[in-house]
């Protein structure tokens, strides 16, 4: 049965009441709701790394046998010739952390007649817990300069490089790779401490390229009279390739589970060949060679990887 009875004038004040009070406390939450939600977007804008910063540095007036010198690369350092008469180097820094920013990374640059340094300056690392800063260089020279010294190192980055011309030629990383192509120089020092060193068609009277960790593959362009070349690695394998009919002496040599040998090439030489066994083991391997009666001396080495050349 239907309850027709109309309402008091209290009861109906009391409702109307307690339907304010509710509607107030639901626009009070969406309030508070609201607040908070900019609250939080304006603290992450606060403290949200910003985007990478964007440098560039040209030098447009490069005399011949220029020096240049990179170094201190916490990222990707990349170098190539192009069609320019003028030297750039541009790239990125990007950082991480609360409180990082790119404007805490001083790059350093030095411009003299003949010589050109940049180097990123990073802050001290007890000013920088919990953050991290990367900065990704590239280089760009003209294809037709012959540098007096080209020098590239990194802290933690990759390095790339091709087509210099140098009297020196020195490239550096911590804990990259280093892939190279068309070095040609007096002297070229590759060295890595836990990335590989690969380098392609490659001429130079002396070079050594190392690595602890990285396996270690270089190919020479031509083998030159009274040159030396030096190829080692700890944990790595090391391989050398030289065109077919050169001429050098060569000594390759792996201390523990490694091979010391040749794959091709060598039908012409005069070898040798010892190794250690310890239960059925080889150890402790040597190959020498000598092919032709060029004075270059090619010497190979690994601690518990193979060393091994080709010629051909």
């Amino acid at each position: 049965m239907l309850d027709s009875e109309p309402k008091s004038p209290q009861k109906q004040e009391q409702q109307s009441s307690l339907l304010g009070e509710d509607q107030f406390g639901a626009i009070l939450l969406i309030g508070l709701a609201f607040a908070s939600i900019v609250l939080c977007t304006e603290f992450f804008l606060a403290t949200a790394p910003p985007g990478p910063k964007i440098f560039s540095f040209f030098q447009e007036d490069v005399v011949p046998k220029t020096s240049v010198s990179i170094s201190g690369v916490s990222g990707e350092l990349k170098a190539y010739p192009w069609s320019q008469p003028g030297i750039l180097i541009n790239g990125t820094i990007a950082v991480a952390g609360s409180g990082a920013s790119p404007v805490q990374v001083t790059l350093q640059q030095q411009v003299y007649p003949g010589t050109i340094s940049f180097q990123p300056v990073l802050p001290k690392a007890e000013l920088s817990q919990g953050r991290t800063y990367k900065v990704d260089v590239s280089l760009y020279f003209p294809s037709t300069l012959n540098f007096s010294s080209f020098n590239l190192d990194t802290t933690t980055g990759n390095i790339e490089v091709t087509g210099v011309t140098a009297s020196t030629i020195s490239i550096q990383t911590t804990s990259g790779s280093i892939t190279a192509n068309n070095l040609q120089s007096s002297d070229i020092q590759l060295r890595s401490l836990t990335g590989p060193v690969q380098a392609t068609n490659v001429a130079a009277n002396t070079l050594s390229a190392s690595s602890t960790e990285g396996n270690v593959q270089i190919k020479l362009s031509i083998v030159k009279q009274g040159a030396s070349y030096f190829g080692n690695s700890v944990h790595g394998m090391v391989d050398f390739y030289v065109p077919p009919a050169s001429s050098f002496k060569v000594t390759a040599h792996s201390q523990f589970v490694g091979h010391a040998g040749f794959y091709s090439g060598f039908t012409d030489c005069q070898t040798t060949y010892t190794q250690q066994t310890l239960a059925g083991t080889v150890f402790d391997s040597t190959f020498t060679a000598t092919c032709g009666t060029s004075s270059a001396i090619i010497t190979l080495g690994s601690i518990s990887g193979d060393a091994t050349i080709t010629r051909g």
